[in-house]
């Protein structure tokens, strides 16, 4: 059976380091069945030597008294440490730190370090993990400032306190280190905190200023953009709205260019048809003004034709009536110019008339022929009042 032990949960404390540690201080039995919990790892030494077949993690078995056995914890510790180290820029500052580490290899662990009191066993493990940490972290702050120790805490000391610590603990003791990480770098000078913190203070106001400012700056910006946008765009919805009544009047203009052109044509063509009409009307004028003139010209020659011919039957008549006077009286001179002289005229107007070019023309007198009749009628006319 099992002997029952009180479990112990508490701090182990040195100098510079602290482990948390739930592990009891369990005291080993002598005889009997011993049992380990599930995250122990159980150790049997039988007759002088490691027994394979009855170690194991949360083993089980019966011990003689010759037999030597040993629980070894394989659940994660927790080691705190904390150092003192003036920086490259002779700044005396503290730093903390945390250790999670767990026993991967019991076996090779409990070579170096006697289990039998686990608690003992436990811090002794932790100091030597913590010392390696701060004689690492000690290193490296000398070569930092300030500055440095707290910019580059979080990425290059855990990094590099996690490589060394690694490169023995896990290498050699079958420990395995989980994580390694600076918490807190502290100045121990408090005139100087307080000075770096006023700075610090003193900066962070002027950060807060400047993006007090930056943030104005912006507003003002973005407002002054929007309104230069939006006066962009009025600009542009002015120039269009000039654009389209540039065009509006540049159309309006060619309509009215279009239709003087079409105006101008059609005067143009009334021009012209007027100035050909009234060419045409001159032709016809002049045409007729020549016709008139050539009928004139034979109205004239037909008259003097007539004039002669009566003036050549007139003497004939003369001659005859002067010898017919002798023998006879007016009746018989009536008679004799009616069937002798009247048609011996016409005979000769109707000669004259063919041989003479006829142009009809159109007037008051009705024609040439008409009016050299009318002519002869009143030449017979006068000769016959004159007989009278």
């Amino acid at each position: 059976m099992t002997e029952d032990a009180p479990t112990t949960t508490g701090k182990s404390e040195a100098d510079d380091f602290e482990l948390t540690s739930n592990a009891p201080d369990t005291p080993l039995r002598r005889w009997g069945v011993v049992s380990v919990a599930p995250s122990e790892h159980l150790i049997v030494y039988r007759r002088g030597q490691l027994d394979p077949a009855l170690c194991g993690q949360g083993g089980r078995f019966f011990k003689r008294p010759s037999d030597t056995y040993v629980a070894i914890p394989t659940t994660l510790k927790e080691v705190c440490f904390q150092a003192n180290q003036i920086t490259a820029d002779n700044v005396d500052v503290r730093i903390r730190g945390m250790v999670l580490y767990r026993i991967a290899d019991p076996v090779r662990i409990h070579r170096l370090i006697n289990f039998t009191r686990r608690q003992q066993a436990e811090a002794k493990l932790a100091r030597v993990i913590a010392d390696m940490c701060r004689s690492t972290a000690k290193w490296l702050v000398a070569n930092m400032d300030l500055a440095e120790c707290n910019r580059r805490r979080k990425e290059e000391i855990a990094a590099i306190l996690r490589r060394e610590v690694e490169g023995v603990v896990s290498e050699s003791w079958g420990v395995e280190i989980v994580t390694i990480d600076v918490q807190d770098v502290y100045i121990q000078d408090d005139a100087l905190f307080t000075s770096m913190q006023a700075a610090f203070k003193a900066e962070q106001s002027r950060l807060a200023s400047l993006a007090q400012l930056e943030s104005r700056q912006s507003l003002e910006r973005r407002r002054l953009e929007s309104e230069r946008a939006l006066e962009e765009t009025r600009q542009a919805l002015a120039l269009e709205k000039s654009r389209r009544d540039a065009d509006l009047k540049m159309a309006q203009l060619a309509l009215a260019r279009k239709k003087d052109e079409a105006e101008f044509s059609r005067n143009q063509q009334r021009t012209e048809q007027a100035a050909a009409l009234a060419q045409q009307e001159a032709l016809a004028e002049q045409a007729l003004r020549r016709e008139a003139a050539a009928a004139a010209l034979e109205l004239a020659r037909l008259k003097t034709a007539a004039m002669a011919l009566l003036s050549d039957e007139e003497i004939r008549v003369l001659r005859a009536r002067l010898a017919a006077e002798d023998s006879a009286g007016r009746a018989s001179l009536e008679r004799l110019f009616l069937t002798e002289s009247l048609p011996a005229l016409a005979e000769t107007v109707g000669k004259s008339l063919e041989q003479s070019k006829m142009v009809v023309y159109q007037g008051e007198g009705g024609g040439p022929v008409p009016m050299a009749l009318s002519a002869v009628l009143d030449v017979l006319q006068e000769r016959l009042a004159g007989i009278a």
